[in-house]
């Protein structure tokens, strides 16, 4: 039986680059499809299959997958050979990598959202300014439970894998939205050496083009 067709509803800029780079990573073929018929408009298609209308979802052969840790577990069990992720069948050492994921999703990735989305988080405009350094406050935080444990290697498990593409998103939101970086090095040294990797340039070029 053959791999089935994977297609990833996907936004630039989104959390779903985390699952777009792994699919790049695997070297199997995929397609991106967008959320959107038009301007402002997400397609009921998109709808059906992710209900609360936000990417990543990706399509394993017409079925809907939603949620990037969920995502990222599928792809690297569906490519072992890959090692997307470095399972290894043992419970309790698989489970501590799926903490890592669900941790990175529902740690770190909802304070990016404050601070780049203050509207979900508080209607009144004028405090969307003290919303966002919330947020950047406790983006620091939880990238300094990363930063811990980047004392040896560039990457999280030592070799890449598709948290460490998780963690660059972060990251360079944390860059881009000006989070203060004294005490992220090591993050941010992760994130540049992820920009190294073949599959990232790869995603880049396609978006630039």
């Amino acid at each position: 039986m053959g791999q089935p067709e994977l297609k990833l509803y996907h936004l630039a800029a989104a959390c779903s680059l985390a699952a777009l780079l792994a699919l790049e990573e695997s070297g199997h073929p995929y397609s991106i499809l967008t959320p959107f018929f038009a301007e402002g408009r997400k397609s009921p298609e998109f709808l059906a299959a992710s209900p609360t209308g936000q990417v990543p979802c990706l399509l394993v052969g017409g079925r809907p997958l939603t949620e990037t840790s969920a995502i990222l577990l599928f792809l690297a069990r569906l490519f072992p050979d890959r090692r997307l992720l470095p399972l290894s069948g043992e419970a309790f050492h698989d489970a501590r990598i799926e903490s890592d994921l669900i941790f990175c999703s529902a740690g770190i990735q909802p304070w990016v959202r404050q601070i780049v989305m203050p509207r979900y988080f508080m209607d009144d405009s004028a405090q969307w300014d003290r919303v966002r350094q919330l947020g950047r406050n406790k983006l620091h935080e939880r990238l300094s439970v990363i930063e811990a444990r980047l004392t040896t290697n560039a990457w999280l498990y030592g070799e890449w894998s598709a948290i460490d593409g998780y963690l660059f998103w972060m990251t360079m939101n944390a860059v881009n939205e000006g989070v203060e970086l004294g005490g992220l090095e090591r993050c941010v040294d992760n994130a540049i050496r992820s920009l190294s990797r073949p599959a990232l340039r790869a995603v880049m070029q396609r978006a630039e083009a």
